[in-house]
């Protein structure tokens, strides 16, 4: 009979850069600049489920099994019972009116649920810059020229009306100054400076009031001239890609290996961030293998996570911490559900957010105990089945002695 399997993946942390890139033209200026904002978190998902458990089950056995996995096959929760059913069977086999052996059939798995998990927190970092520009030589018009030509011809009376405002403004201020400065040097006049002040200073609240229109005017204006597009990106990478990488980071640039994966490439180019795991590990290999009533754990190892913003085109640590993490260079564990011909085995496990097995328990009944059980009822099994033996034989020997007489009779007759 074949045996139930349940397929299931070993827990990987990742690390989930996300962004978006803001693409600013400005019209005028001919300029194109990028700034990304990015967030780096940590995850952990179940990439492969290439690892099997097979249900034992038999004639001597009662057996149930409750799994619950994630979305991607990763475990949650086992708990597995088996009871053995060996010597109920001795028991019923002692008398003659015996019941058939009973046979175990395979059970269903009793409740796998998908439980999505959520983004566990572990590594959360949100930063911004703008991508550096090329150095330009110094010519004319300079970029405020530029501006102001453009708005010249746009707009030309207002151009102008709005120049003479700014300096009407100006000169009031240059003016209070003036005056400001007779009179803390203890100007004889200053009582007549002080009234002057205030004038210019009415002057000057008038002339801003004017001025504040145009300036919103010329500053709706220059914003039409600037488009800009947002575009979002996510890239995702297991740390054993990570390390695949080849990630090193110098005092002037992030370094890459000849088979450093896109996405590694891509969080650094377009989004500016560059993350180093240390120590990297050395991965083990798990053998994809079928592991009747037995499932394979990985066990947490402890690394630091730096990650680096780039900045005038060099990298900045922005961030570097510890963090308990699973990845291919963690030490495995296979941990088996306990079984018995005669006694009741339990195991139940739980796992936790990293995916690693954080509870275990285990539960017996005693073999000698349900020795004892099954020996205290072969008396009354048996007696019983002796009974209903010697009922069976008197019943067999009134059904065969009618006949016999029967038999005479005709004889005679005839």
């Amino acid at each position: 009979m074949p045996q139930p399997e349940i397929s299931y993946a070993l827990p990987v942390s990742c690390l989930e850069v996300s962004g978006t890139v803001t693409e600013t033209h400005d019209t005028i200026l001919g300029e194109i600049t990028s700034t990304p904002v990015a967030t780096v978190a940590l995850h952990t998902h179940g990439i492969d489920r290439n690892q099997v458990l097979q249900i034992l089950t038999g004639t001597f056995r009662d057996t149930s099994l409750a799994l619950q996995l994630t979305d991607d096959g990763l475990l949650t929760s086992a708990d597995a019972e088996s009871t053995g059913q060996l010597g109920k069977v001795v028991v019923g086999t002692v008398g003659v009116a015996a019941a058939l052996a009973s046979i175990v059939a395979p059970p269903p798995v009793a409740a796998v649920a998908a439980a999505a998990v959520g983004a566990i927190p572990g590594l959360e970092l949100a930063f911004a810059y703008t991508a550096p520009r090329e150095e330009e030589e110094e010519k004319e018009p300079t970029p405020d020229q530029k501006i102001a030509a453009a708005y010249v011809e746009r707009y030309p009376e207002i151009a102008l009306l709005r120049a003479q405002y700014a300096s009407l403004v100006d000169e009031a201020v240059a003016r209070i100054a003036t005056l400001a400065e007779g009179m803390v040097a203890g100007d004889p006049v200053r009582w007549a400076a002080g009234a002057q002040i205030r004038q210019q200073s009415e002057l000057l609240t008038t002339l801003r009031a004017e001025l504040e229109p145009l300036d919103q005017h010329f500053a709706t204006w220059r914003a039409s001239t600037i488009t800009t597009h947002a575009t979002q990106y996510q890239r995702c990478f297991s740390l054993d890609t990570l390390r695949g990488a080849g990630v090193r980071v110098t005092h002037d640039e992030v370094v890459f290996g000849g088979n450093a994966d896109a996405s590694v490439r891509f969080a650094w180019d377009t989004l500016g961030v560059a993350v180093a795991m240390e120590p990297a590990g050395t991965p083990n290999k798990v053998p994809v293998e079928t592991r009747p009533n037995a499932v394979i754990v990985r066990l947490p190892r402890r690394i630091r996570l730096s990650v680096y913003e780039r900045v005038d085109g060099r990298p900045v640590l922005r961030q570097e911490k510890p963090y308990l993490v699973v990845d291919s260079a963690c030490e495995t564990q296979v941990v088996r559900f306990r079984r018995s011909l005669w006694a009741k085995r339990s195991t139940k496990l739980g796992f936790g957010d990293l995916g690693v097995l954080n509870s275990y328990a285990v539960g017996s009944t005693s073999s000698a105990t349900a020795l004892a059980d099954a020996a205290s009822q072969l008396p009354k099994t048996v007696s019983s089945n002796l009974d209903e033996a010697d009922k069976i034989t008197k019943d067999l020997s009134a059904n065969g002695a009618a006949p016999a007489a029967s038999a005479k009779a005709a004889t005679k007759s005839s």
